[in-house]
């Protein structure tokens, strides 16, 4: 998939970043309702909140399709959570994320 943009996570798309984070993982394990996994976390705002020069999107024609927080506290580098719209899986969406890092 050619046409993903990536580019830095705004303050206004912190919820939907959130939304795709309990959705992809909530799929991935299975869940009857997959946005009730972590429902009562907020593991995309608040890392986001560490270093917003560090959260990444992808979007896809426009529309957020993943995120991805890098963040580093000294020696120790941390990455996650990436998340990306089951309906994008397999589109190389996280490969671009991870990709991102290096650049």
């Amino acid at each position: 998939m050619n046409n993903i943009s990536l580019r830095l996570l705004r303050e206004n798309e912190l919820s939907a970043a959130e939304h795709i984070f309990r959705l992809a993982f909530g799929t991935f394990i299975g869940l009857p309702e997959p946005t009730d996994f972590c429902a009562d976390m907020n593991y995309v705002q608040t890392r986001s909140q560490i270093d917003p020069t560090a959260a990444f999107a992808a979007e896809v024609d426009g529309q957020l399709v993943g995120s991805n927080i890098a963040i580093c506290w000294g020696s120790v580098g941390f990455l996650g959570p990436l998340s990306v719209h089951p309906d994008f899986w397999g589109r190389g969406v996280a490969q671009r994320l991870i990709d991102s890092l290096n650049e």
